[in-house]
């Protein structure tokens, strides 16, 4: 506090009155871009056209910063849901405003909450009680249309993060790969509110069938334990599993090997002896979650049954990986943007990979009548928004719904929307 104190009684300088919001503006976008750990105060400042130390009558340091963009967030998601209210009584009318608000081209950029782990305790519980009274907000409004019958029965909880999810996510699409961003940006604001009135489905009488696997691809259990591959096989898996866990909570640069060690109570030797160093660990978790993601997908696509039942079952499938322990680290959040380009690019083509294989599914169950006519691009852009915000948020206190009713609830939003049942989706 001392330091805060400091930094304020500093003279006035260039960055005085807007200039602070221009500030906290570029913070945003490089956070976005590249998350906490790799954001530059040096290149924020050459952007305003200051020096670095004039960065410091505003801030005390990085995770001041941080906080401050994350405070602003808050702050500007309370005030659009606000507006977005003032202009309907009708909760999906009031939803699509403010998706529109969110993702109006015009709209100043805001630094999406994913991060906590980097704040000090004070500071991460303000900007979760933050958080906390959005999604109340945005849950109070789809309770009242599930009253009025404007909005089918769902757990309004749920949603309504999925929903902060759906509209953060295009401002962390160009870490994945700027090229897709580019080219689906124009039209996911209609992507977006497509998804939440109607899904994916054709038909929207009933619930889509699940078919709930009990045997998870994270999980694979050692086959003969005599076998040295398969005992170093298992090693591996426990370390990533534990690792991805951290890495999801805390980010790459806050969290050591010996704390992953340590987790699964082992030492560091036993990481580099059985994985490599921090580096090569971090790449081995992102392989890992692609070759989770890969199993799933490959299971939807030779699964015997119609295709929105293969893709619900897919989308369940995953939704339960990330709601439990050792869920595979969350493409592209975590620590991405240092990754070297040789690495991003294998895992850019690992997401172009699955684009093509949910692609392959959407299209054979638009020819079966089983999925709506749209641009399936933009829908399979948004997913990974979902995974993103159950890694984030599903422990925060106070929600204490089974982990298969989360997955339930993901997998019928996406595939129905949250507008009443009972007809065909156009």
């Amino acid at each position: 506090m001392a330091q805060k104190s400091k930094a304020k009684n500093r003279e006035p300088t260039e960055l005085d009155g807007p200039r602070k919001e221009s500030l906290l503006e570029e913070a945003a976008a490089e956070l976005n871009a590249r998350g906490v750990t790799q954001t530059s105060l040096n290149v924020i400042a050459a952007r305003l056209g200051v020096t670095r130390t004039a960065l410091y009558y505003y801030v005390d340091d990085q995770r001041d910063l941080v906080f401050q963009c994350y405070r602003r967030s808050c702050e500007v998601l309370a005030q659009r849901f606000s507006r977005a209210r003032q202009e309907s009584n009708d909760a999906l009318e009031l939803l699509e405003s403010f998706i529109d608000r969110m993702l109006a081209p015009d709209s100043p950029q805001i630094a999406v909450v994913s991060e906590l782990s980097f704040l000090d305790d004070d500071r991460r519980d303000i900007i979760s009680g933050l958080l906390s009274g959005i999604v109340a907000d945005i849950s109070g409004a789809i309770d009242r249309g599930i009253k009025a019958g404007t909005i089918r029965r769902c757990r309004s909880d749920v949603v309504a993060r999925a929903v902060l999810g759906l509209v953060s996510w295009p401002l962390l699409l160009k870490r994945a790969d700027p090229d897709l961003a580019d080219r689906v940006a124009p039209n996911l604001a209609g992507a977006i509110k497509a998804l939440l009135r109607v899904g994916v489905a054709a038909q929207r009488d009933s619930l889509v069938a699940i078919n709930r696997s009990p045997d998870a691809p994270a999980n694979k259990p050692i086959i003969n334990i005599f076998e040295r591959e398969a005992i170093v096989s298992a090693k591996q898996e426990t370390l990533l599993a534990a690792g991805s866990t951290l890495l999801n909570a805390k980010g790459v640069d806050l969290t050591s090997l010996d704390e992953i060690a340590a987790s699964v109570g082992v030492s560091k030797a036993v990481i580099y002896h059985n994985i490599g160093d921090k580096q090569t660990f971090v790449l081995e978790c992102y392989r890992r979650a692609l070759r989770i993601a890969f199993e799933t997908a490959d299971r939807m696509e030779a699964a015997q049954s119609d295709r929105i039942t293969a893709f619900a079952s897919a989308i369940y499938m995953d939704s339960i990986l990330h709601l439990r322990d050792g869920a595979p680290i969350h493409l592209p959040m975590v620590g991405f943007a240092a990754l070297p380009d040789t690495v991003a690019e294998e895992l850019r083509n690992g997401g172009r990979r699955l684009l093509a294989s949910y692609t392959r599914t959407m299209q054979a169950g638009q020819e079966e009548g089983t999925f709506r006519n749209q641009d399936f691009e933009n829908v399979l852009t948004l997913l990974p928004s979902f995974s993103q915000w159950l890694t984030t948020w599903h422990e925060r206190p106070g929600n204490e719904l089974p982990d298969v009713d989360i997955a339930e609830e993901i997998t019928q939003f996406i595939c129905l929307g949250i507008s009443p049942l009972g007809k065909s989706s156009p």
